[in-house]
C-alpha cells in the first residue's frame, strides 16, 4: 500500500514501554534477547517502517495524548498475547516499585 500511494515509511506508535515489554516477552516466553527495532529497512532501503516514540515512556505518550485530546486507541494486540502483554506490563510495573528506572535501563541493554 505504501508503494501504490507513493511513501516510503510506514509509521507505527510503539512506545519505549512497548519495546521493553517485547523484550521480557520474548526472553522469558521464546528464550531470546530481541524487541521491536526502532528503524526496519525493507527493498534495499526503498521502504522503512519507523517507530519514532520508541524512547518515549507510555506515561509520557498519554499526557501529550490527553493534553491534546487525542482519542485513546484500544489495544491491538491479538488474543492470547494481549494478556501476555498484560501480564508482563504488571510485573514490570512491581519491578518499578524496586527500581524506578528499570524502563530505561532494559531499554539501554538493547542498544548495547
Amino acid at each position: 500500500m505504501a508503494f501504490r500511494t507513493g511513501h516510503n515509511k510506514i509509521t507505527l506508535g510503539h512506545h519505549l514501554d512497548d519495546l521493553v515489554e517485547t523484550l521480557l516477552m520474548n526472553m522469558f516466553h521464546h528464550g531470546n534477547i530481541s524487541t521491536m527495532a526502532p528503524r526496519v529497512e525493507f527493498f534495499d532501503g526503498q521502504l522503512s517502517l519507523v517507530r519514532p516514540l520508541a524512547t518515549v515512556l507510555e506515561d509520557e505518550t498519554r499526557a501529550y495524548a490527553a493534553s491534546q485530546q487525542f482519542v485513546d486507541p484500544a489495544c491491538r494486540c491479538p488474543g492470547k498475547m494481549a494478556f501476555v502483554r498484560r501480564d508482563t506490563k504488571a510485573f514490570i510495573a512491581e519491578l518499578e516499585r524496586h527500581v524506578p528506572d528499570v524502563k530505561r535501563n532494559l531499554y539501554r541493554v538493547l542498544s548495547r
